[in-house]
């Protein structure tokens, strides 16, 4: 007797699981050459160098015949400016270069942060004949407010790549209380401004101060500052085509201690404040209140008011090769060290730990003979790794602070065996703040055969004046 045919099995569930995920997929590649194939359809008709920023604010005819393009203004301290794809900027990387360059924003996405809040002005410049993008450097960028005075760019941040050029021009002070702003381009070439209007992202209302006269005086940390009178002055460097030629008061000051001019003591470092909120030197010269900071720090050699927190051993020139000491200070954290000293050449830091020593200076070309230079890489789909280069033509030495914020600064002196005392530069781009490290260029005559390096804290002495300012002569 035959049995009863059985029923026949379900599939299991892995094998119905692996042919879902082979439909989708299937479809998800269907779709993927779809769309590449619009993008390539859209892009054979609009080359990529001819994309229009969406929306400009402005465009200006400038004299040497670039059309310059205001895409946007940003007001903050974190700025962008471009399409931004999240999901190009964490696994980028890691896709097919086809699909990459399928896929990915052709007008690629700038971003930057400052240390404080600033207007930036995102401009880039297209060819007026081809229509194209082209380099939109050479161009002196700055602001006019209703009574004449000029505020200049403090700092500019170039971006490049295949076809497409954008700058970020940063403004720490402009005309904060006017609802629209004069915003002015001038070719280098040609010295001929072209002008036009932006809406003002971040209006601010006067304060109301009220001055003292001139002169005034104010005692910190055993010394007693004078704020002597002010200068109607133009920048100095306005001379130069791409500098902005503003005017602003210049303080003079007189430093004295026990009734004597002060002596040991560096040139005093100052700062103005108007009352729309406006913070540099070059602020104009009709504000009728102006607050004065001033920063007065010690000299290296000024043993009344330096501390030494830390020594090396001996060091005998000619230096052939790195020598790392790692000597802690202060309270003794591992974050506070007298790292090193080394030849010329350049050393790679990345976490504030180095990474690379190279004996080959590589700087930038035609650039100074020190410096930093910055690469960044995105090493996973949550991690960007950052290489630090520091490149000097001089014999250097590193020192690694913990980060902590304090007006306090470091200084190296070098001490011969003679008693003889030298001073080390401080590496003219200032320090890596990102990675805490401080670089200091030894810059001694050939008769200096050895020394101990002293790594010395300076203490400031500050003040504030707040002082009404002259009247303005035409």
């Amino acid at each position: 007797m035959s049995e009863p045919a059985l029923p026949p099995k379900p599939p299991s569930a892995s094998r119905t699981a692996r042919r879902s995920w082979s439909i989708g997929l299937l479809l998800v590649a269907a779709m993927l050459i779809a769309f590449a194939d619009a993008i390539n359809r859209w892009r054979s008709a609009v080359p990529a160098n001819r994309l229009p920023p969406a929306r400009p604010l402005a465009r200006m005819t400038l004299a040497d015949g670039r059309i310059l393009i205001v895409e946007g203004v940003t007001f903050g301290t974190r700025h962008r400016m471009g399409p931004r794809s999240d999901f190009f900027e964490r696994f980028g990387n890691w896709i097919p270069q086809p699909l990459r360059d399928q896929f990915a924003p052709r007008i690629p996405e700038s971003k930057f942060q400052t240390k404080q809040p600033a207007l930036v002005v995102w401009v880039e410049a297209v060819d007026p004949a081809t229509g194209t993008n082209m380099d939109c450097q050479g161009i002196r960028l700055e602001f006019a407010n209703r009574r004449g005075d000029l505020f200049g760019a403090g700092d500019s941040h170039w971006f490049g790549g295949a076809g497409f050029w954008r700058m970020g021009h940063v403004f720490y002070s402009f005309p904060r209380d006017e609802e629209k702003l004069t915003f002015c381009a001038t070719p280098w070439r040609t010295n001929q401004t072209q002008r036009c209007i932006l809406e003002n992202p971040h209006r601010s209302t006067a304060v109301t101060w009220a001055g003292g006269s001139l002169p005034q005086a104010r005692k910190a940390g055993g010394l007693e500052i004078f704020l002597a009178g002010l200068e109607a002055r133009t920048n100095e460097l306005a001379k130069q085509p791409w500098i902005t030629p503003c005017r602003y008061w210049e303080p003079r000051w007189v430093l004295s201690q026990n009734g004597k001019p002060a002596v040991g003591w560096t040139k005093p470092e100052w700062i103005a404040e108007d009352p729309v909120g406006n913070r540099g030197q070059h602020l104009g010269i009709h504000q009728p209140v102006l607050r004065f900071s001033v920063t007065v720090f010690p000299d290296a050699t000024n043993a009344n008011a330096v501390n030494l927190i830390a020594t090396s051993p001996p060091v005998s020139l000619p230096l052939a090769n790195d020598i790392w000491w790692h000597a802690t200070f202060s309270s003794g954290t591992k974050g506070n060290c007298l790292m090193g000293i080394c030849p010329p050449g350049t050393r790679v830091f990345s976490g504030g730990n180095l990474t690379r020593s190279l004996p080959v200076v590589m700087g930038v070309a035609g650039g100074a003979p020190s410096g930093w230079t910055l690469r960044s890489q995105r090493t996973s789909p949550v991690t960007v790794t950052e290489w630090h280069n520091h490149y000097s033509d001089k014999v250097t030495i590193y020192v690694h602070s913990d980060g902590a914020v304090g007006p306090e600064r470091f200084a190296v002196r070098l001490r011969d065996s003679e008693g003889r005392l030298w001073v080390a530069t401080p590496e003219p781009q200032g320090h890596r703040g990102d990675i805490h490290i401080h670089a200091f260029l030894v810059d001694v005559g050939p008769e200096v055969t050895n020394f101990v390096a002293e790594l010395v804290s300076l203490k400031p002495v500050q003040a504030q004046f707040l002082v009404r300012t002259p009247p303005v002569t035409p």
